[in-house]
């Protein structure tokens, strides 16, 4: 009888740290505004893309992201959301994130040799290359 609930007592302490360790934990269902507030203003930009040269927009109906809209900021030089001024409550502003542009076709970083080659071949000389004021140059 004893081993029973010895059993009985060694199997509801299994299930109970069985539920402990591994349950999901619960998110609080409704928050104040103000803990909503606090908690966008140490939101940063979420890196969408291992580039160091990726952008982002801010994108919002409210006044204060008004004035931003249409302006593209590297992610780790962009705005924290809400930007101050917002008037909501809730602020549903949020960043639009864009490619590196000096990927694929649209990479113009290799035009200046294209030139530099243009010159080579037309036999003018090229007059942006001027020798400077200095003695050494």
């Amino acid at each position: 009888m004893f081993e029973t609930f010895l059993l009985a007592g060694g199997l509801v302490a299994g299930i109970l740290l069985f539920f402990r360790l591994f349950a999901r934990k619960r998110k609080p269902m409704a928050r104040s505004a103000l803990g909503y507030q606090a908690t966008l203003r140490q939101k940063a930009v979420k890196s969408s893309t291992n580039s160091r040269y990726a952008a982002v927009s801010c994108n919002g109906h409210c006044s204060a992201i008004k004035r931003l809209q249409g302006k593209r900021f590297l992610e780790r030089e962009a705005p924290r959301l809400p930007v101050p001024g917002c008037p909501a409550a809730r602020c549903d502003c949020m960043y639009t994130h864009h490619d590196d542009r000096r990927t694929g076709r649209r990479d113009r970083r290799g035009l200046s040799q294209i030139a530099k080659e243009f010159f080579n071949y037309s036999e003018q000389p090229n007059r942006r290359n001027r020798p400077g004021r200095r003695a050494a140059d």
